[in-house]
This record gives C-alpha cells, structure tokens and sequence, in this order.
C-alpha cells in the first residue's frame, strides 16, 4: 500500500535523527532501540541497519553487527560505509579473508575512506601481507596526516618487515597525535626492545598500563624486558598478572 509506505517513511524519517543523537551522545541501546522501531517500519531502511551494525560493532555484538552490516550491503551494494564496517565485524571475527574483501570494495567506491584504508592494511597484516599492510596504511595517512591509529597500524606492519626504526617513528608521529594512545605506547616497547633501547621500552610499557592496567600482553612483555634485565621479582609479578589475565599468554 502505497499510502501506508509513504507514513512510514515519515516516521522513519523522523525517527532516524533521534538515533543518531542517542548514538553520538554514547547512549547505544536507545540508539539501538530506535533503528528497531525504524525497521519494524521499514526493514530496507539503510541507514537505520548500518546505525545498528555500528552500535552492535561498538558494544562488541558481533552476531547483530554482522546480520544488520551483511543486510545494509544488500540493500544497498555501493554504501562503502557500509560495507567498510562490515569488514570490522568479520575482521573481529577472524575471517580476515571476507574481510579483505568488503574493505577492498569499500575502498573502491570511496578511495577517501580512511578508516576503510587502514582497517584494509589490518586485514592484509593479519593475512601475512605486511607489504602491502603497509602501502594501505601509508594511503590512509596520505588522506588524513594526523590519523594516528594508521601511524599506530603501519608501526606495526613495519616491525613485522624488520623495518624496525622506521616502526619506531610511526609510533612516535601516533603519540604526537594521540598522546594516550594505549596500542602506540605497546608498539613503541617492542620497537625500542628490538632498537636496543632498553630504558624507552619500559617507559613505554609503564605508560601503556598506566592506561589499561588489566593489559596482558603488556604485562608480559614488561615482565620479559625485566627478566633480561635480571629483575626476576618484578618480572615474575607481570608474569603472574598476565597469567590471572589471559591464560593464553605464553
């Protein structure tokens, strides 16, 4: 019915700016539970599936964020958004081939998707493709000179070539930017250990749990600069704290 079609895209209509709002104030279920009044109205809504596929990515809902992203791409094949976010959730997922992709297209339409580009180079990373990890990352930064989380990915794409003082850079240029960017910090350790630079390492390890006590990975990385050190008593509290942690640490 043509009539009823069109008063609910009205209230769609008016509907939608309110989730976004709830959204950007960081009020995620009742930005969640307007785009399911939207689509209760409309179920093709785009962009009130691409808002759910977002807010479901953020509060780590990775069934919903890939059921609503996976349906906004099939109303809508161009939305590089879209389809760019739906690469974050396969990604987080670890099917980084699916990933490779959606963020492949994503950066086809829109070659100005920074988040795109550098979530691309993550992607490539985990795929054993550092090289060009690193040629996305580098086009991201091109976009956007003072993005730091594609200063932060492209330290780490390097590390992984041995391109160890240019890594070292790249998380110097993101904690520029970013000051407390937690994953910058990390890097910076595991290029400095690599340097030789052994008093930055900790620096950089201490700041980064500064931030996120409760970071295992961290915590066992400090705790094996300060066992090379022959600090075994500190080092064995980070061991045993990254353990209580994450039992997978090695």
């Amino acid at each position: 019915n043509a009539r009823l079609q069109k008063k609910h895209r009205k209230q769609a209509d008016a509907l939608m700016p309110q989730a976004v709002a709830a959204y950007r104030s960081g009020r995620r279920a009742e930005a969640q539970a307007i785009c399911g009044q939207i689509l209760a109205l409309l179920p093709d809504h785009v962009d009130a599936l691409h808002l759910l596929g977002v807010t479901a990515l953020d509060g780590g809902q990775l069934d919903l964020a890939e059921q609503a992203l996976a349906k906004a791409v099939e109303v809508d094949p161009r939305h590089a958004e879209a389809l760019s976010n739906l690469g974050l959730a396969l990604f987080s997922r670890k099917r980084f081939e699916e990933a490779r992709k959606c963020q492949e297209r994503a950066v086809t339409l829109k070659p100005n998707l920074v988040v795109a580009q550098t979530g691309l180079g993550n992607t490539l990373m985990r795929l054993g493709r550092p090289d060009e990890a690193v040629a996305a990352h580098d086009r991201a930064i091109a976009l956007k000179p003072d993005y730091a989380d594609a200063y932060c990915n492209r330290g780490m794409a390097l590390l992984t070539l041995n391109r160890n003082a240019e890594a070292n850079q790249s998380f110097d240029r993101a904690l520029s930017l970013n000051p407390r960017h937690m994953e910058a910090m990390f890097g910076k350790g595991l290029a400095s250990i690599i340097l030789r630079h052994f008093d930055d390492a900790l620096a950089a390890f201490d700041a980064a749990l500064a931030i996120r006590p409760r970071a295992a990975q961290v915590l066992a990385q400090r705790g094996r600069l300060h066992q090379q050190a022959g600090r075994f008593d500190p080092a064995m509290a980070d061991f045993q704290a990254a353990l209580s942690i994450d039992p997978r640490q090695e």
